[in-house]
């Protein structure tokens, strides 16, 4: 019988040394017994105990639902973003005193903003169809120049854009490209 000391049932269920030790000392592995190896006294624990406490734990799992699933956890997000924006609502009637909708917030531009002459080169690659590390490749290779900086766009900092040279050079290179899509703006001359 194959058994194996109690720090290397923790590797194999990915758990810590600690819970093992906890559940020995519950008797969740039945056939656990101490032995003294080379003057050390350790857990023997056999590796079927450890594949039927494996068992165990995944039935659980599935019974109790399990991990959700990545659509699940942005609708779980999304949900609780839009109970935080309502709660603010509630908090903010309560400290003005107002009652009804309260005003949109809107943005104040600021020198940190990307000046309207510019567009984003990832954003201007999506629009076009056209993929980010292939245009990124011709920027490497000099074939296309963009403007460096640091601005605000939205959520975002954009650090590379396209003045309207750039984005006419942009169409010159990848219209024949088969993913090509046409804006309503273009050809950008």
């Amino acid at each position: 019988m194959k058994t194996v000391t109690a720090t290397e049932a923790a590797r194999l269920l990915c758990i810590a040394d600690k819970t093992i030790r906890d559940w020995l000392g519950k008797g969740r592995f039945p056939g656990a017994e101490r032995v003294k190896r080379n003057g050390i006294w350790q857990w023997s624990i056999p590796l079927a105990d450890i594949e039927a406490v494996q068992r165990e734990e995944e039935k659980n799992t599935e019974s109790s639902g399990g991990i959700p699933s990545l659509p699940e956890l942005a609708a779980q997000l999304v949900a609780l973003e839009r109970r935080v924006a309502e709660l603010e609502q509630v908090n903010l009637h309560r400290v003005t005193g107002t009652t009804g909708p309260l005003p949109a917030v809107k943005h104040k531009p600021t020198s940190d903003d990307l000046p309207d002459n510019l567009v984003s080169y990832p954003m201007f690659a999506r629009l076009h169809g056209i993929s980010v590390s292939t245009v990124q490749k011709a920027i490497d290779a000099n074939r296309l120049t963009v403007i460096r900086g640091r601005w605000k766009q939205g959520q975002a900092i954009v650090q590379k854009a396209l003045d309207a040279n750039g984005r006419a050079r942009f169409v010159e290179l990848f219209q024949g490209n088969e993913h090509f899509k046409v804006c309503s703006e273009c050809p950008h001359q």
